[in-house]
């Protein structure tokens, strides 16, 4: 079992899956797929790859018979993991403020490494119309990231990333491995 898990926070649209897609890709790096309620994106063919999709059933039975470590419910569905899938020896989880705080009280067999991805508002907002072409969804959701996100930049998190867009996410990567390696213990130069 890895020493860390690397959990990935950060409002709609400032590019979790892309960075953490990217450093499993140029790094080796392995993320938890979360279970979710909702359906796929059916214009987002890397959603796949990010959830488990399943049902509010399947939902109520690992509440009841197994070990959910963290959860939301959000946009009418659930989302949530079990302590068997952050055991499968993983580096990262992508997660919400919420979740994240819930992780680190109630799941104390891995050191959970917050990890803060930002990104200006203007451009998020730029992202999620782009993204979300019902514009009263994407309303809510920037409504509902403004409430869940509250005291966010004030958090004492271990890592911060900030993605506009302008920077090159290789380099972002980059920099971001130099850290998961020296919090495992390993010098970015070995």
């Amino acid at each position: 079992m890895k020493k860390n898990i690397f959990c990935i926070v950060g409002k709609s649209a400032v590019g979790k899956d892309t960075i953490v897609d990217r450093m499993c890709k140029n790094f080796g790096y392995s993320k938890v797929k979360s279970y979710t309620t909702r359906s796929p994106r059916e214009h987002d063919p890397k959603d796949l790859q990010s959830h488990i999709f399943s049902t509010k059933e399947a939902y109520m039975e690992d509440r009841r018979f197994h070990d959910i470590v963290a959860d939301t419910f959000f946009d009418g569905n659930y989302y949530w993991v079990t302590s068997d899938l952050l055991d499968r020896d993983v580096d990262f989880y992508i997660i919400d403020f919420a979740g994240l705080k819930k992780l680190k009280k109630i799941y104390k067999d891995k050191n959970i490494i917050s990890v803060y991805i930002t990104a200006d508002d203007k451009i998020i907002k730029k992202r999620i119309y782009r993204r979300e072409k019902d514009k009263e969804k994407a309303n809510q959701r920037i409504e509902n990231d403004r409430h869940m996100f509250a005291g966010a930049d004030e958090y004492n998190w271990d890592y911060v990333v900030t993605n506009n867009g302008k920077e090159d996410i290789d380099e972002i990567c980059d920099e971001f491995n130099i850290f998961i390696t020296e919090k495992n213990g390993f010098a970015w130069w070995e």
